[in-house]
């Protein structure tokens, strides 16, 4: 098996995403994700990709970029989804300029933010987006 610290994060285009996200990820969409960074066994094999946007949570609020999609293989090491996430933002943070980067668990497929938690995320009200 891979150890998490054998793998790389890196930008990712478009079209590789979509491959990985649209059918394994429960909405079965992209959302409006623009930017993806993905998880990449030392085999380049993927096996975690998050994406970014300006989706419909971000309308209203001082959000930079919204956390829009992301899904990670269950092949992938322990942890995975977390470490791919909090690297990202890194990234955001210190290249892009994110200051304020929202995620929203879904409550309708068992999501409670777990996953949010350990990258780092503060726990906020319930979005009235739906």
């Amino acid at each position: 098996m891979t150890a998490l610290r054998d793998c790389r994060v890196e930008l990712i285009g478009r079209v590789e995403a979509m491959c990985f996200i649209v059918p394994n990820e429960k909405l079965g969409t992209m959302g409006n994700s623009v930017l993806f960074f993905g998880l990449r066994a030392p085999s380049d094999r993927l096996l975690s990709v998050v994406g970014f946007g300006h989706g419909a949570h971000a309308a209203g609020t001082a959000a930079d970029i919204v956390l829009e999609r992301g899904w990670t293989s269950p092949q992938a090491p322990r942890n995975s989804g977390s470490y791919l996430i909090a690297r990202a933002l890194r990234y955001g943070r210190r290249f892009l300029g994110w200051r304020v980067v929202r995620a929203y668990s879904d409550e309708r497929f068992g999501a409670a933010g777990i996953l949010y938690k350990a990258a780092g995320f503060r726990l906020a009200p319930p979005s009235k987006h739906p």
